[in-house]
C-alpha cells in the first residue's frame, strides 16, 4: 500500500508514479500503525478499497462512486467483524 501526502482523491499522476512501488493506494490508518510500530504497540486493522484510482478503471472517478463503493463495502466488513468477534467469544 502506499500513502499520499494529504486526503484527498489522487491525481492520474500521482497514481501512475504509486503503481510503480504498490498495488493499492489509500489513505487509511497508515500514519496511525507508522506511529503504533514505532511505540511498539499491537496494532491490526480492516480496511477496504472502496475505488479504482483515476486512469486505472475505465470510467472517470467521483466522489459519488467512491460513496456507492463504501456503502457496498460497509456490510461486508461488518459481516467480517461479527465473524472475528463470535470466534473470539
Amino acid at each position: 500500500m502506499c500513502r499520499p501526502a494529504a486526503p484527498r482523491i489522487e491525481t492520474k499522476a500521482e497514481v501512475s508514479a504509486l503503481s510503480r512501488i504498490g498495488d493499492v493506494v489509500g489513505m487509511t490508518v497508515s500514519s496511525e500503525a507508522t506511529l503504533c510500530n514505532e511505540l511498539g504497540i499491537a496494532f491490526s486493522a480492516i480496511c477496504m478499497v472502496d475505488n479504482y484510482a483515476h486512469g486505472i478503471g475505465e470510467d472517470e472517478l467521483s466522489y459519488e462512486q467512491i460513496l456507492n463503493f463504501a456503502r457496498a463495502n460497509t456490510k461486508k466488513t461488518e459481516m467480517i467483524l461479527e465473524r472475528i468477534i463470535t470466534r473470539m467469544g
